[in-house]
């Protein structure tokens, strides 16, 4: 059995709501990303990154398996997959992994994240919101 992380029960309004987050917390992102300069600080556009990352992730169980993940953000892309079955993209979970696993280091830790790594991550994150964004549009 895949572990998937505690869950709790989603609603389709829930899943819009977390769509719109998602977008709020990437347009923050980039808009961030935007303005900082070669080695500035860019911890706060990465939590914006990894958060944007979370929101789409629970947009899509709540949608497609009436689903939200509590609390276990690592354990999320296993509730897609299990929650979206072939519609999953192995491709497009492993960017969402990729941001996850950034997660500690990037809110907590106690060294500033680089702009060019947080760079690299906002591209992972806009893939992986283009591929949910087309998801969630789908009837």
């Amino acid at each position: 059995m895949t572990r998937k992380g505690p869950t709790k029960a989603a609603t389709v309004e829930e899943s819009r709501g977390r769509l719109k987050q998602a977008r709020a917390f990437r347009a923050a992102a980039e808009e961030i990303g935007a303005k900082l300069a070669p080695g500035a600080n860019a911890s706060p556009m990465m939590t914006l990154i990894v958060t944007a990352a979370i929101a789409y992730g629970d947009a899509l169980t709540a949608r497609f398996g009436r689903v939200m993940n509590r609390d276990e953000h690592a354990a999320l892309p296993k509730l897609v997959r299990a929650t979206m079955g072939d519609q999953a993209d192995e491709a497009m979970l492993k960017h969402r992994r990729a941001i996850i696993a950034e997660k500690t280091f990037a809110e907590y830790g106690d060294h500033q994240v680089d702009v060019e790594s947080a760079s690299r991550f906002l591209l992972k994150l806009q893939r992986f919101g283009e591929w949910a964004e087309t998801k969630l549009a789908a009837p």
